[in-house]
């Protein structure tokens, strides 16, 4: 949700029609198919949002016991990108934009705050004061070319302790939406960046992929780990591929070897969704030519063209 004019083309609605679509989305879905599909208050984020929206959101959440999310990046760039520049920032809220968004009271336990790129050192104090959330994309942010390995204060916020999850943006973004390619960058971008092969280590790049990214949605409860009460959400890897040799340390092989090729098995909640690496719930190749179809449609309706550069046969 907007209420401001914006540069991305964003629906500008007025905060109180902005606030209330956001709650009636929270009611009719929040909780549906068994708890398995939640829904959040989302503001797009600080640059195009009054203060009054922002705090609407937080109050959502917080009645609804839901969460609340935006694009929160605090660089010169971040106005085309979802986020506010930090002099902005300071000549129309006296502050950084993190202490900004701490000040009005919109960082909790049930924010989550996505991408922080050009984020502060000062600012993380306002993450640990207020347990807020981040969950970070670095395959969007590679591909960006935003510079996140030199600016980026990923080692910094979990040294903290600062609850980070992982995630890939929209496909528009990254080009894929695999949680495993994230984690393998993220366990080895940093390592590159701060020049230490110490930092991110291979075990808490899988924890920012599974128990840290159910603790950033509020899941912790339920998913992220195999516990007695958990539900019964497994991935079942076939260590007998190539990727998989040699195996030492099946933790490093799978974060620094691995991807989705060699997943076998996904249970969700105790039902088998993907067996013997085929989904069972939905008929692939019937699907992908429907994608495909769709955005044939999509681009022929907006007129857009991005031909490839080479000719190809």
């Amino acid at each position: 949700m907007t209420d401001l004019p914006n540069p991305l083309s964003l629906p500008v609605y007025s905060t109180d029609e902005a606030t209330r679509l956001m709650e009636g989305a929270i009611q009719e879905y929040d909780g549906r198919l068994d708890g398995r599909v939640r829904a959040w208050a989302m503001p797009f984020s600080a640059d195009y949002c009054t203060p009054e929206l922002l705090v609407a959101a937080k109050e959502l959440a917080d009645r609804h016991e839901t969460g609340v999310t935006l694009h929160h990046n605090t660089e010169p760039a971040a106005a085309n990108t979802g986020g506010m520049d930090p002099e902005q920032s300071m000549r129309e809220h006296g502050g950084l934009p993190t202490e900004y968004l701490e000040e009005i009271g919109f960082l909790g336990p049930n924010t989550l705050l996505s991408h922080l790129r050009g984020i502060s050192d000062g600012e993380l104090d306002c993450l640990t004061r207020t347990s807020a959330k981040v969950v970070v994309c670095p395959t969007a942010a590679i591909k960006g070319g935003t510079g996140r390995t030199n600016t980026g204060l990923l080692p910094e916020m979990l040294n903290r302790g600062i609850c980070v999850g992982l995630g890939t943006d929209a496909g528009n973004n990254s080009n894929l939406v695999e949680t495993m390619r994230s984690m393998y960058l993220v366990a080895v971008l940093y390592k590159d960046a701060r020049q230490d092969t110490g930092v991110v280590p291979a075990e808490t790049a899988l924890e920012m992929a599974t128990i840290q990214g159910a603790r950033a949605m509020g899941l912790d409860d339920e998913i992220g780990s195999i516990e007695v009460g958990k539900k019964a959400d497994l991935v079942i890897f076939d260590t007998m591929r190539p990727e998989w040799r040699t195996i030492f340390n099946p933790v490093n092989t799978l974060v620094y070897g691995a991807d989705g090729r060699s997943v076998h098995t996904v249970i969700v909640d105790g039902r088998v969704v993907v067996d013997a690496y085929r989904p069972v719930f939905v008929d692939e190749r019937r699907l992908i030519h429907k994608v495909q179809e769709i955005g044939e449609s999509m681009v022929s309706r907006t007129g857009v063209s991005f031909p490839p550069r080479w000719p190809l046969v």
